[in-house]
């Protein structure tokens, strides 16, 4: 039985990826793919979270020279209000009034959260490049966002963890509390065991 070539199965698909859906901090970043030329020629591209952010870096710059792209910018206070999910099928909503009727669409992942006429597939940012190339995209674009940040709010160290939540992130908000940007409706488990101590505490 011979291997899928998924690029040439996805060919004329428009690739879709995200960065920090899960993340405390920041925003979600989705982006779009459409390839200008053949996906031979970006087959350098791949998933982002095998990168670092020096190969992002060399890798961004002649990506955009290739394709054309719609990046959605989702910011925390969506997030706590809406919901991610809801928030999610919005961007891919966007990305697809962006690039208008008659394109077909491929998201990495295997759920659409309701956008309609969009394809998923299965760690797609390694299997195909439009993809590849979305996920190269968004996680570059979320670095230059972090370090932005990381000078604005220095204690949480965002430049390394990205706005995920590592030992030093959570210390950093027992210490210094939210910023107006982290996603207030994230539930991490370390504060909340620590709320559910103090309620006991009170108790008893």
């Amino acid at each position: 039985m011979s291997e899928i070539n998924y690029n040439e199965k996805y060919k004329d698909y428009i690739g879709i990826d995200e960065v920090a859906r899960g993340n405390a901090f920041g925003p979600s970043l989705f982006v779009g793919v459409r390839l200008k030329v053949p996906y031979k020629e970006l087959d350098f591209a791949v998933d982002s979270k095998t990168t670092n952010k020096s190969q992002r870096t060399n890798m961004v710059e002649k990506i955009k020279k290739s394709v054309d792209y719609h990046l959605v910018e989702i910011p925390p206070s969506d997030i706590d209000n809406k919901g991610l999910s809801i928030c999610i099928k919005g961007a891919l909503e966007n990305i697809k009034e962006h690039f208008g009727k008659g394109n077909k669409y491929l998201y990495d992942g295997n759920k659409t959260f309701g956008a309609t006429n969009i394809e998923t597939l299965v760690k797609a940012d390694n299997k195909v490049i439009s993809v590849s190339c979305a996920s190269i995209i968004a996680k570059a674009a979320l670095d230059t966002l972090m370090e932005g940040f990381h000078k604005q709010y220095p204690e949480y160290n965002l430049i390394k963890n990205s706005g995920y939540i590592t030992k030093q992130h959570v210390q950093a908000i027992k210490e210094y509390g939210y910023t107006p940007l982290h996603r207030k409706s994230y539930k991490i488990k370390e504060l909340e065991e620590d709320k559910n101590k103090k309620t006991t505490d009170i108790l008893f």
